[in-house]
């Protein structure tokens, strides 16, 4: 509180200031000497006129004003006027010769502090202390009220401005005050005060509410609860508050005083950052936070998956700490991040376990509440199942692009090798000489070769089919061991192992040995001083998980064949292409790499697949997967005793190729077995030697590619004309899965090149014999 001169207690300062209103000058010496003999230091102004008096309150400050009562042009009520007007609440005591009872008690009744007669000078100076005194004691309490009202002031300012909720309730729980914030929260009040607050409350709450309130009453002690306050429209406010006792002077409980902070927003703040936490939980990437010194600062749950270390653990370490990574690639993320704000690439990392990690990474800013950098965000999306599975998918677009370059050197190959094999069946039969003869089997044996190899780039192509049966694979292995176990070196152990009842598959006999020979040569290979070769053989039921990593099979029952070999094992570089067409590790002239090429494509024609574990040192293991034989399957067995007739009697064959020399040579070969061949060279001249001589030709053998038209088109448009006489169908990548379903729609036969003079006469007979019209 600020005082003026005027309103500072007498007895904080010295000396003492009088203003003394008196026409008679000796008057005013006997009160200025009596003034001094009690107040050696006191000041006392004298003022003899109206003038005087009016330019002493002007200019100055007193402490107490005596006036005589009766002047002269002037008087005394006038004069206390004019004081209260110009300094109100001094002391204004009367000094006069008579005044009378009556205007005594008129000037008490205007404001004056007391009266004394000039006859009676002994009682002045206890006037003017009494009156001294009485003005410090209304001084005093009027500066309390003024402190008072000024703390009432800053009280009301403070409840009506700040955010917090304030309520004084009675100890009935009744609203004796409320701030402005209070009514905002739960809108305007009903009723006003004295209503009960526990109406306010949610329905739920109020017994807790309730319990809290008494509790504070009871106890005296602060207590603290949260709860929900309800609005008039229903929405729900969430409050933190805290109880307190209000007492009067004799310590007695006589309110309560409850302060709430509003935490609906924060609470909702809160549930949106559990809920993110929830979701970034939930994310398959290792998401953490590394602040500018490397040390994390946040650590999700797939980053503690990924990297084995919990979020307890990793919070506040360095990054080096918890995996293993190139620095200076870090560094180049770190700077790039800074400069661009973000960075992208990939990272190679090692966990905590020693798993070797592939990581797509994703670095982020993280800018701080001054707006510089204060750490990155990291996303890192372990990319090393995609990586092998770009790297399976590129290996079998390369596959595939190989094959169909090794179809098409197929088919060119095997029109080569049937004028060769032809040609050897026919200088067969026509010299007797020893040398002679030993010459033509050389031709017809590298002819042979050479058409086994055109199979087995079939084979690896588009999987070979052949001709499937079923098949007991328990009896097909048993064979196979028989065999082998008399070619193999001494020191090479070979074993068989199946179970009881096997189930059984459908397959060309001859190809699946293909397959096993081609395993156990490899196993054989890589075990150079010996060792053991394990076949073993099990039934196995594929669930959906099983099958999703190999790819190639559905869920159903497989034969698996098992061939395991105690040899030196091969690294992860060697694993990931000993399928890929010609790929080797043998030496120039041992090894054409087309051996598991071709197992891997007549496994495919089987509709199973292969897999291998192997491992340098550990030996190698390969997993054959067939499907099994359903077992209502009934196999269709061919008569042996039919008899098929081996030589023509004269019947036209409408033969059509349109390369010119197998066209010649199986002409010949026709020829001299007995039938009447008709030639065309292409789809369109062969439907124009049919419809001239169509009353002549027994049997149409046809080509499958040709440079104008293909033999398919032939044969339907046969088939169009009602054409009723055998048709068949001949090439160079029969049995490579790329013709026979076409043809077995058309219901015709499909003979494989090169044909030798053998198969070709009994496929001719076996068409025009009198049971297969």
């Amino acid at each position: 509180m600020n005082m003026s001169p005027i309103d500072v207690p007498v007895s904080d300062r010295a000396p003492l200031r009088v203003l003394h209103l008196e026409d008679s000058e000796p008057d005013a010496e006997l009160v200025a000497a009596r003034l001094a003999t009690e107040y050696p230091e006191c000041r006392v102004h004298h003022a003899s006129s109206r003038q005087q008096f009016e330019a002493a309150l002007e200019e100055q400050q007193f402490d107490l004003i005596l006036s005589d009562y009766t002047l002269q042009g002037y008087d005394g009520l006038s004069a206390l006027q004019l004081a209260q007007s110009r300094c109100p609440k001094k002391p204004f005591i009367f000094l006069s010769g008579t005044i009378g009872e009556e205007r005594a008690i008129e000037a008490l009744k205007r404001g004056a502090t007391d009266y004394v007669i000039k006859d009676r000078p002994s009682r002045l100076v206890p006037a003017i202390r009494q009156a001294l005194a009485r003005y410090e004691e209304e001084l005093r309490h009027r500066q309390t009220e003024e402190e008072l009202q000024e703390n009432r002031e800053r009280s009301r300012q403070i409840t009506e401005n700040v955010d917090d909720l304030i309520l004084m309730l009675d100890l009935m729980g009744r609203t004796v005050y409320c701030n402005p914030a209070y009514t905002a929260t739960v809108g305007q009040l009903a009723g006003g005060t004295q209503r009960e607050f526990f109406g306010d409350v949610h329905p739920s709450d109020q017994p807790m509410v309730r319990e809290a309130f008494q509790q504070t009453i009871r106890t005296g002690a602060t207590l603290r609860a949260e709860y929900r306050l309800v609005r008039p429209d229903r929405s729900l406010r969430f409050v933190e508050a805290q109880n307190s006792v209000m007492r009067d002077s004799a310590g007695l409980t006589t309110q309560v005083l409850v302060v709430a902070r509003d935490v609906t927003e924060r609470r909702a703040a809160d549930e949106r950052i559990r809920h993110q936490s929830d979701l970034l939980n939930r994310a398959q990437d290792a998401i953490v936070v590394r602040d500018m010194n490397n040390r994390i600062t946040y650590w999700n749950e797939s980053a503690a998956r990924i990297y084995d270390w919990t979020a307890e653990q990793a919070e506040g370490r360095a990054a080096t700490e918890l995996w293993q990574e190139d620095s200076a690639q870090v560094e180049v993320a770190r700077h790039a991040t800074l400069f661009y704000g973000e960075w992208m690439g990939e990272m190679r990392q090692r966990s905590r376990s020693g798993i070797d990690l592939i990581m797509q990474s994703r670095w982020s800013l993280v800018q701080g509440k001054d707006g510089g950098a204060a750490g990155f965000l990291v996303i890192n999306t372990d990319i090393a199942e995609k990586k092998r599975l770009e790297a399976q998918f590129l290996r079998v677009q390369r596959t595939e692009s190989i094959g169909l370059l090794a179809g098409g050197i197929a088919h060119d190959i095997n029109n080569t090798l049937v004028p060769i094999m032809a040609s050897a069946d026919m200088l067969e039969t026509l010299t007797s000489e020893p040398d002679a003869k030993q010459y033509v089997n050389a031709i017809r044996s590298s002819a042979q070769h050479g058409a086994a190899l055109v199979r087995q780039l079939l084979a690896f192509a588009r999987g070979a089919v052949g001709q499937h049966s079923e098949i007991n694979p328990q009896t097909l292995l048993q064979e196979f061991v028989g065999f082998v176990s008399q070619t193999f070196p001494r020191n090479i152990e070979l074993s068989l192992n199946t179970v009881v009842d096997p189930w059984s598959v459908r397959g060309d006999a001859t190809q699946l040995k293909q397959v096993l020979i081609n395993l156990c040569l490899n196993a054989r290979d890589a075990m150079s001083q010996g060792g053991r070769i394990t076949i073993r053989l099990e039934n196995q039921t594929l669930e959906a998980n099983a099958t999703t990593v190999l790819r190639e099979l559905k869920p159903g029952p497989y034969v698996v064949l098992f061939i395991t070999d105690t040899g030196s094992g091969m690294e992860p570089a060697v694993l990931n292409k000993i399928f890929d067409p010609f790929f080797t590790t043998k030496e120039m002239g041992k090894g054409t790499g087309l051996g598991l090429a071709a197992v891997h494509g007549i496994l495919k024609g089987h509709s199973g697949t292969i897999a291998v574990d192997s491992a340098p040192g550990a030996g190698t293991t390969f997993r054959i997967y067939l499907p099994a034989v359903p077992r209502t399957y009934q196999p269709q067995v061919r008569d042996p005793a039919a008899k098929l007739k081996l030589a023509g009697s004269g019947e036209s064959i409408l033969l059509v190729d349109d390369e010119p020399g197998v066209l010649n040579i199986l002409t010949a070969l026709l020829t001299t077995s007995g039938y009447h061949v008709l030639k065309a060279t292409s789809g369109c001249g062969a439907l124009s030697v049919y419809s001239e001589h169509s009353n002549q030709i027994s049997l149409v053998l046809t080509d499958v590619t040709m440079a104008d038209g293909d033999g398919f088109t032939l044969i339907t448009e046969l088939r169009n004309q009602n054409v009723k006489i055998p048709l068949m169908m001949m090439s160079g990548l029969a049995g490579g899965g790329q013709y026979e379903e076409r043809a077995k729609l058309l219901g015709v036969r499909l003979l494989s090149k090169p044909i030798t003079r053998a198969a070709l006469i009994e496929a001719v007979t076996a068409a025009l014999a009198p049971e297969a019209a």
